[in-house]
């Protein structure tokens, strides 16, 4: 059993080394979890049968709203008073 402290040149290399171990055991979780995303998206791919991009530019080439034509002022104007709505209920005010 040593008696003292131990040199501060080998308290810092023991924790050099820990730090060191703990590094590792991270990139390999890294690595890891890199591997599973690759491997999901393959999946995702074949299923889907359409890469990411493809989904990506389908979206952006069909969005909601995209086929209507452009609103005029009269037809914005019919839906705030609420005539385009096609009832008949009386209106107050």
């Amino acid at each position: 059993m040593p008696i003292g402290r131990a040199p501060t040149s080998v308290v810092v290399a023991r924790a050099l080394a820990g730090g060191t171990r703990r590094l590792a055991g991270a990139g390999k979780r890294v690595s890891r979890t890199a591997e599973d995303i690759h491997e999901i998206r393959e999946h995702l791919e074949q299923a889907n049968g359409q890469s990411s991009i493809e989904v990506l530019l389908n979206g952006l080439t069909h969005r909601r709203g995209a086929h209507r034509a452009p609103s005029t002022k009269a037809d914005a104007a019919r839906r705030l008073d609420g005539s385009a709505s096609g009832h008949d209920w009386p209106r107050h005010g």
